[in-house]
């Protein structure tokens, strides 16, 4: 299926059989991969936030920023650009979404985790096995929930013993960009939970959580991304995790940015701008502004600014001054 937009052409693929639009990737190629060298240009990977429920949440959400990065003044960053590919995958339980409540019958709309991480996961296989993400090497950017899942990836898996291509697209990540992400579940809901919130705002947070990680408050420990393993045995390629976040989001608190960057150093990981040396695993901290939605809404500028910013540190040593005439014979 295509989805025209202003600048480009999008096509809808699927990754399982059988086919579902909860299972399937958008992905754009702004030339033939074989004319995007592999040594100097990337994959960008967007997995999409709406608390892990939301029907009116997809993968759809990266196209202001692709329409952005995609117009004629940002070229430069364009060419060191292999694809672009937004990530669907199956949804919890939301029967009083106001205009498309979940039925208790539909098999893709009342799945819990690992259900939405195991799709993310089937979906970077059959990039790794199709388009190459792994030897391109990819940048992961995921808002919300999407920033949760893309965290979740860290865990302590024996890589090894993964299905090869999807070894393969574990060590391809080079870069996360995490956008208003969740990382400690228990706190989420507790945060929430207070005197000072009211009992809408507390029976939709523990909705969110209970509808995706279950009712016993102790199975949200292990899925919090605070507790997964950032080390490089499991991610050797990965250099930079940019946690960015809007003060005037008012759905995921700043606290959660703070405690997933005491996770990060307690395993070595450093600010940006804390050592003399260039360390090879860098938190980056940036400011947004509007909503929570806002971030990935209108022009997609914000978001298209930071994995621009990503992209020159990434590429910053490799000549992007190459035509792109010539198969390169991937």
């Amino acid at each position: 299926m295509f989805v025209n937009t202003p600048h480009h052409q999008f096509v809808r693929t699927f990754y399982t059989i059988p086919h579902h639009v909860l299972q399937s990737i958008t992905i754009w190629l702004p030339r033939p991969l074989d004319y995007s060298p592999i040594k100097s240009t990337i994959w960008i990977i967007y997995v999409h936030g709406g608390a892990w429920r939301d029907p009116e949440c997809d993968s759809d959400q990266f196209i202001p920023t692709v329409n952005y990065l995609s117009h004629a003044s940002n070229q430069d960053t364009m060419s060191g650009i292999a694809g672009f590919a937004s990530i669907n995958y199956r949804l919890s339980p939301y029967p009083d979404h106001t205009r498309n409540g979940s039925d208790p019958q539909d098999a893709y709309r009342n799945v819990q985790h690992p259900a939405h991480l195991q799709d993310v996961v089937q979906a970077l296989e059959y990039l790794s096995k199709h388009f190459l993400i792994d030897a391109y090497g990819w940048i992961g950017v995921g808002h919300s929930a999407g920033a949760t899942l893309l965290t979740q990836l860290l865990s302590d898996v024996d890589i090894a013993a993964l299905p090869k291509n999807i070894q393969r697209a574990y060590l391809g990540l080079h870069s996360l960009i995490l956008i208003a992400g969740i990382y400690d579940l228990p706190r989420f809901v507790r945060n929430h939970s207070g005197a000072d919130s009211s009992k809408t705002i507390k029976d939709i947070y523990m909705a969110i959580v209970t509808g995706a990680f279950g009712q016993d408050p102790l199975l949200w420990v292990a899925p919090s991304p605070i507790h997964r393993n950032f080390g490089m045995e499991n991610w050797p390629s990965l250099r930079f995790i940019v946690m960015a976040r809007s003060d005037q989001d008012q759905l995921v608190e700043e606290e959660q940015n703070n405690v997933m960057d005491v996770a990060l150093r307690a395993q070595g990981w450093v600010g940006e701008r804390e050592s003399d040396t260039i360390p090879e695993r860098q938190i980056w901290r940036r400011s947004l502004s509007g909503a929570h939605d806002d971030v990935w809404k209108t022009d997609g500028g914000q978001i298209a600014m930071l994995i621009e910013e990503v992209l020159d540190r990434l590429l910053e040593n490799v000549d992007r001054g190459e035509v792109y005439g010539e198969e390169v014979g991937v």
